[in-house]
């Protein structure tokens, strides 16, 4: 769970966690709704952040909103998570 602050002063929240059963990270960006994974979190993280360039692009390019937040339930589970933290 973090805040990542993105180029061009975008604030981004990212939910990184490890899947049990397909044995692999996933890192979500809440407010796209864009995921990224990988046998690591950084590949994870990598990916992610590709995705989400791809995504903004997309939509600039196709004058589309680029705000699509994730399901609820992905940001209850960011809100645990940052509660835990403090």
């Amino acid at each position: 769970m973090r805040v990542v602050p993105a180029e061009k002063g975008l604030v981004l929240h990212v939910l990184c966690y490890f899947d049990e059963q397909d044995q692999f990270f996933i890192c979500r960006c809440l407010d796209l709704d864009v995921i990224g994974c990988g046998k690591t979190a950084e590949e994870a993280d990598a990916e992610m952040r590709e995705n989400v360039e791809a995504h903004i692009q997309y939509a600039i390019d196709h004058d589309l909103d680029i705000y699509r937040p994730a399901d609820k339930g992905f940001w209850d589970l960011f809100y645990k998570a940052v509660a835990l933290a403090v």
